[in-house]
C-alpha cells in the first residue's frame, strides 16, 4: 500500500530483474527535506548506472559513496542495503 507523502524525506528503493538477477537497493539519505531527498536521488542514479555496468555489490556501493562525496562533500552520507538474487537457485517457498 502507498500513502501520500506530506513531508520530503530521504526514502527510497530500486529494484529490476535482468535475466535471472534480482537487483534490489533500498536507500536511506541523512535528514530530511530536499538535500536529503536530492542525495537519494543521486544514490539511486548511481546505483542504476553501475548495476547497468555490470559491477559487483562492494564496486556500486564504492561508485555510490563517490557520487555523494563529490556532490554534497565528505560530511554527507547514504545508508543503503543492496542485493543480487539469482532467481533460478532459489527454492520456494510453503506457508
Amino acid at each position: 500500500m502507498l500513502e501520500p507523502a506530506y513531508r520530503v524525506a530521504s526514502d527510497s528503493f530500486d529494484y529490476a530483474l535482468n535475466d535471472n538477477v534480482l537487483h534490489v537497493a533500498v536507500i536511506d539519505a541523512m535528514g530530511h527535506g530536499l538535500d536529503a531527498a536530492s542525495m537519494a536521488t543521486i544514490a539511486i542514479g548511481a546505483y542504476r548506472h553501475a548495476r547497468r555496468v555490470f559491477v559487483s555489490l562492494a564496486e556500486k556501493y564504492a561508485f555510490m559513496d563517490d557520487a555523494i562525496s563529490r556532490q554534497f562533500g565528505p560530511d554527507h552520507f547514504v545508508t543503503a542495503q543492496l542485493m543480487h538474487l539469482n532467481i533460478t537457485t532459489v527454492t520456494g517457498l510453503t506457508s
